[in-house]
């Protein structure tokens, strides 16, 4: 991804496309200092700006951004430099919306400052997503956002309703089309971040198919594996996944390597240029099976 770090004058990918959203950062403490309206005296905080960091430094610790960064990688070669400045500020914006909006419906029992932190990005990053936006492009791109907010709200309920649909089913075959539906169905949050560079780039139905088939490939692998490494995380937040259920319906491990695999089979990529970097941003588990067989300790099997 050189050329799209250094079209956007950055020099590396994660740590520095970061830069973008830190940026309006600075231009809310710019208009913060100039502001007529300031806090009383007795008030030793900064409400706003500085809960600004908290998305940054999440990418520090957790290399972030799991649906902007490989959208920019499979749109890189298709736009112009000026289009991949103002999608990689669109993605960025609404990836951070999105992740702090997750986070904030994740953290129920949460200290309030930091819901508060969660609150004060979701209302900047759409902001910052939505006035990146040339105005000519505005309203596709709206309808774009709308559908996809759209298909998100769906998506508690599919995993909601998974889990008695599971109990109801007699068959193998039925319970894997249930998981496969919810990893469907979560896997089409990447739509808009392939969506978007469409849109803003002109690009023709064949290649923007292309492209969003490919990255619900990688979004449905990557989803797969993050529920692999965060079976214990999910257990004491009270989180079902399919990995969770089938570790728990299957006592040998080697079983749910295969239906996992299965799983992962349900999504093909194309065979672009592009493909073989989503691939190394899955985060695939050097040892499946490995992985899997420590997993299955936190759900009490073992």
């Amino acid at each position: 991804m050189t050329d799209w770090f250094e079209a956007l004058g950055l020099e590396s990918e994660e740590s520095d496309l970061a830069d973008v959203y830190a940026a309006l950062g600075d231009d809310t403490l710019r208009c913060a200092a100039t502001s007529e309206q300031t806090l009383p005296s007795w008030v030793d905080a900064d409400p706003f700006c500085g809960r600004l960091n908290l998305p940054l430094d999440s990418w520090r610790a957790e290399s972030a951004l799991r649906r902007a960064i490989p959208a920019l990688v499979a749109v890189e070669a298709e736009l112009t430099a000026d289009e991949r400045s103002t999608v990689a500020r669109v993605l960025v914006g609404l990836d951070v919306l999105m992740t702090m909006f997750d986070a904030f419906i994740d953290t129920r029992d949460a200290e309030r400052d930091y819901r508060l932190a969660l609150a004060v990005n979701v209302a900047y990053a759409s902001q910052f997503a939505f006035l990146s936006v040339p105005d000519v492009d505005r309203e596709t791109v709206r309808t774009a956002v709308a559908d996809y907010f759209l298909t998100s709200a769906r998506i508690p309920l599919v995993e909601r309703y998974a889990r008695p649909s599971l109990r109801a089913v007699g068959t193998e075959r039925e319970a894997m089309d249930v998981l496969g539906t919810v990893y469907d169905y979560r896997a089409a949050d990447i739509d808009v971040f392939a969506a978007i560079p469409a849109l803003l780039g002109g690009l023709d139905d064949e290649t923007a198919a292309r492209i969003r088939a490919d990255l619900r490939t990688h979004r449905a692998h990557y989803l797969v594996y993050d529920d692999v490494r965060d079976v214990e995380q999910d257990r004491r937040d009270g989180i079902e996944t399919p990995i969770r259920w089938l570790l728990r319906t299957y006592p040998d491990t080697a079983d749910v390597v295969e239906l996992v695999d299965e799983l992962l089979a349900r999504y093909e990529y194309s065979g672009a240029g592009y493909c073989a970097e989503l691939e190394t941003l899955e985060r695939r588990p050097a040892d499946l099976p490995a992985a899997l067989t420590e997993s299955s300790e936190s759900v009490g099997r073992r």
